[in-house]
């Protein structure tokens, strides 16, 4: 069964993922940061080939 998340579940999960992006920005090895494609596609949602 699939129960549709409520307003709040889906802006506390969005919190949680900017949240844990923004860390993972902040990696004080720079080969370990996103690049900023990837911090686009997890933000916008979009993956282009």
């Amino acid at each position: 069964n699939y129960l549709p998340l409520s307003t709040s579940q889906l802006i506390a999960q969005n919190f949680v993922d900017v949240t844990t992006l923004a860390f993972a920005c902040l990696n004080p090895q720079p080969k370990s940061r996103p690049t900023m494609k990837e911090v686009c596609e997890e933000i916008f949602g979009t993956k282009n080939p």
